[in-house]
């Protein structure tokens, strides 16, 4: 059997650590139930991640990381800025779905976080606004969309899909992600006049 590599082993680490941070939150993940899940022994996690503290922050960072660039490489692969947005509308539902053990994390237990990675985490928001905000100002620069703030559209299409998705999240609801996109591009696109 071949050995795996030193970047392997790493993200065989992350994953095994995204499963239990998931199950158990930051305070009750042990560190040797990663390394079993991992498959390898706990010296060897301490070889990579010199704490659990750490451990938690780079897997939520490789998360974030994740989901900020496939929202790059697949809004850049379609056409039409309308379409682009229900991309990331997609995109968050689906990453937040898949991830929302983690988020649960990230909203209630808190305490792996740390200053840093709060600071990460709201360049990583940026990151995802200036690509919200660059589709908008080429939907403006198209006449698809109409003379707004690019900025602040943008800030309030990441915050609208953030708020009903954490509600759909928190209370368990099953989500509909064709309902959910088609309602969400209609008030973006249409707003709420009469």
């Amino acid at each position: 059997m071949e050995e795996l590599t030193k970047q392997d082993k790493r993200i065989q680490i992350l994953r095994a650590a995204a499963r239990v941070f998931s199950r158990h939150g930051f305070y009750k993940a042990k560190v040797e139930e990663i390394a079993k899940q991992a498959g390898i022994g706990k010296g060897t996690v301490y070889e990579y991640f010199p704490s659990k503290k750490e451990l938690f922050q780079e897997m939520i960072k490789k998360s974030l990381e994740q989901y900020t660039d496939l929202a790059e490489k697949e809004t850049k692969s379609i056409e039409g800025c309308a379409e682009k947005l229900a991309k990331i509308i997609d995109i968050h539902t689906h990453f937040v779905t898949a991830h929302k053990d983690l988020a649960k994390i990230l909203l209630n237990d808190p305490g792996g976080v740390g200053e840093s990675l709060k600071r990460w985490m709201m360049t990583t928001r940026v990151r995802m606004i200036e690509i919200i905000e660059d589709i908008v100002s080429s939907g403006i620069k198209q006449g698809v969309f109409r003379e707004v703030d690019p900025t602040m559209t943008a800030q309030m299409f990441l915050g609208a899909i953030g708020s009903v998705v954490g509600k759909l999240l928190f209370f368990e609801e099953t989500i509909n992600h064709k309902d959910l996109k088609e309602k969400l591009m209609d008030l973006i696109l249409n707003g709420i006049s009469a």
